[in-house]
């Protein structure tokens, strides 16, 4: 059916890519910050969500701030589409009388200057050579949800019942989410690498690798593999300024790289060995404090796919957090969705990281199965007013 991809470095190390599809649902709260409006559609466009279901999310959302003018050209600029950004005007146009949000969303003007900005990159790349040797041992909860989406192989019509082509390109989700699987596993980080045991699969015990039984793609190595491979490395990353954006209240440097696949680190192959191995060229942002360099969000997508590419796309998104082990605050990766289309197949898989803990060689996270279905919703994270949210929809 479908072969599982593994992302590995030239030196053989095993590190995540791949992916599982489904779609951004509808929020749960319907009133939203300025923030929090970016930030879902931001978001939305660089995990290709499709055009109509990201607009359809934002139906019946209000607005406690106004969104900058300015914020708005950076969405359209970002990759939202036009149903999108009728919806986001609608929305803007309601709130027009409302005060602007302390610290603006985003800013495109005061760009560093080229000194400033070298500065920066050293200290990007400095915090990505140092970030996987200076993690603490540590043991957490890592839940994976695997969704697919066939709605494209489904039959269409138009409105005089002729059969349609499935719209085939970029943004490609449509609404035919089904969550596959959930597993639950206990990650234990301890001799520079990670070591996994499965705990629950649908709610229910069970001990099976991850990769035992699924079709669905799987992902290895988050925790900063891919910004060591990116930022730290010979990779010949190009970095340029792109602007300035509040996440959290915390005011970051948002900066484009671009990596080509003649310096590319990023190992993508097939674990059954149909396919042949590549280098793929990719690009994305990459969200950094611009005091200490520290990576706070990473998005990634492969482009100029080659021949045999076992995907038509395939693209990332790296959440990180402050957790506290111990005495010590670290900045820790709390969720990752992973988007992957080959075909008229999509997959989704979103993961997210939680109960942090100093590792010890007994310790034992407890892991008992949830009351209820385990649901077919994407993952729910704690929002700003301690809200459920879904995974894809503001904080």
């Amino acid at each position: 059916m479908h072969s599982r991809l593994l992302c590995m470095t030239r030196s053989g190390a095993l590190i995540g890519l791949l992916l599982t599809a489904g779609v951004f649902l509808a929020a749960s709260r319907s009133r939203w910050s300025a923030e929090e409006l970016f930030e879902y559609v931001s978001t939305s466009a660089a995990l290709g969500y499709g055009d109509e279901v990201t607009a359809r999310g934002l139906g019946g959302i209000e607005l406690t701030q106004r969104l900058s003018d300015e914020a708005i050209d950076e969405l359209r600029r970002m990759g939202a589409g036009p149903l999108t950004m009728r919806a986001m005007v609608g929305i803007c146009q309601r709130s027009s009388f409302l005060d602007l949000p302390a610290n603006p969303v985003v800013t495109l003007k005061s760009p560093p200057t080229g000194n400033e900005l070298a500065i920066l990159n050293a200290r990007l790349a400095a915090y990505a050579r140092g970030y996987i040797h200076h993690l603490p041992e540590f043991s957490c909860r890592q839940t994976t949800r695997f969704f697919t989406d066939r709605s494209a192989l489904l039959p269409r019509r138009d409105d005089l019942g002729v059969p349609e082509q499935p719209p085939v390109g970029p943004m490609w989700f449509g609404e035919g989410l089904r969550l596959e699987k959930t597993i639950v596993e206990q990650l234990d980080y301890y001799g520079g690498g990670e070591h996994y045991e499965t705990k629950l699969v649908d709610n229910k015990p069970d001990r099976r690798p991850v990769t035992s039984g699924t079709e669905s793609f799987v992902s290895r190595g988050e925790l900063g593999t891919i910004p060591y491979l990116t930022f730290a490395e010979p990779s010949g990353v190009r970095i340029a300024w792109d602007h300035w954006e509040t996440i959290e209240g915390r005011r970051l440097a948002v900066l484009s790289y671009a990596v080509d696949r003649k310096r590319s680190l990023l190992r993508v192959c097939c674990s059954t060995g149909i396919r042949a191995s590549f280098y793929p060229s990719y690009l994305g942002l990459v969200y950094v404090d611009a005091e200490t360099g520290a990576i706070n969000r990473l998005s990634l997508r492969y482009v100029d796919l080659q021949p045999n590419a076992p995907f038509d796309d395939a693209r990332v998104l790296l959440d990180y957090r402050l957790f506290k082990i111990g005495a010590t605050t670290h900045l820790l990766l709390a969720r990752a969705v992973m988007t992957i289309r080959s075909g008229l197949f999509a997959e989704r898989s979103e993961m997210t990281f939680a109960d942090y803990r100093k590792f010890q060689a007994e310790s034992v996270i407890k892991f008992a199965p949830e009351n209820g279905d385990v649901g077919a919703a994407p993952i729910a994270v704690s929002s700003p007013g301690g809200e459920a949210a879904p995974i894809a929809s503001p904080r």
